[in-house]
């Protein structure tokens, strides 16, 4: 007689364990997207901290089969009209136009902001002007190149810790 016998409790706690650990690492995936979420955010509204008119922000994090979404959202008509630049144009004002002569507060491809230029006096009445157009700054851009720069340091940090954290119990 010949007798064959499989004992499955292990296999049973090994499939619970990795439920509990696909459960934790998506909590802690979950929590990595909002880290880089605020740093994306960040990167994006450091051009506009001299502006005396902030920007609109919507983040969202989405979850899909194989990980998480980030997607950083400014709905403003300036921060687009600056990041993408515009063409020269005429600007009328309702009556009149009253400016000061000054220079940009953001460069083409770069997050720095600069105070700008305030009158003092030398103001300028038209009814109308002649604007040269806006140069892009494209801060997408260098958004986006200084967060992949910064993006492996970011997931290593979290996702590292958690595998320490949760694989030490079993080592």
């Amino acid at each position: 007689m010949i007798s064959l016998s499989v004992d499955f409790t292990q296999i049973t706690k090994l499939a619970n364990y990795l439920k509990t650990f696909m459960a934790r690492q998506d909590k802690q995936l979950y929590e990595t997207a909002l880290v880089i979420s605020k740093e994306i955010e960040k990167l994006l509204l450091e051009p506009t901290s001299t502006w005396e008119h902030k920007p609109n922000v919507r983040t969202e994090v989405k979850k899909y089969a194989l990980g998480y979404k980030v997607n950083v959202i400014i709905d403003d008509d300036i921060y687009f009209y600056v990041n993408f630049g515009t063409k020269p144009h005429q600007i009328f004002g309702t009556k009149v136009l009253r400016f000061s002569p000054s220079f940009s507060k953001t460069m083409p491809n770069s997050l720095f902001a600069n105070a700008g230029s305030k009158a003092v006096g030398n103001y300028i009445f038209a009814r109308y002007v002649n604007h040269p157009g806006i140069r892009p700054r494209r801060f997408d851009n260098v958004a986006r190149q200084q967060l992949n720069s910064k993006l492996p340091g970011i997931i290593h940090n979290k996702m590292h810790r958690f595998w320490q954290q949760f694989f030490r119990g079993i080592v």
